[in-house]
């Protein structure tokens, strides 16, 4: 309805039964909610809906880090730091 794309991340069903993981998950919302920067996702919202918990959040095009090491193997030291600048500067 809103004409974009946006991102949900959600609590699988296998982690709902394991000790605190949802309240580690609403955790990670609200901290992700209350910072705002270029450099990191904004979340829209967080809330259950059934059983399902979820974070509604921007979406950025594109491999995340993970998946980037997973395809070409460890990162340049030099690329890495500029990485971990970006991210700091963020949570600053």
């Amino acid at each position: 309805m809103l004409n974009r794309v946006d991102a949900i991340k959600r609590v699988r069903p296998t982690l709902l039964g394991r000790s605190g993981a949802v309240q580690r998950f609403l955790r990670e919302a609200q901290a992700a909610a209350r910072v705002v920067h270029p450099n990191l996702i904004q979340v829209y919202d967080a809330d259950k809906a059934d059983d399902t918990y979820y974070i509604a959040m921007e979406y950025v095009p594109g491999p995340d880090l993970a998946r980037v090491v997973a395809e070409t193997g460890p990162v340049a030291a030099r690329r890495a730091a500029g990485y971990v600048r970006q991210a700091a500067a963020g949570l600053h």
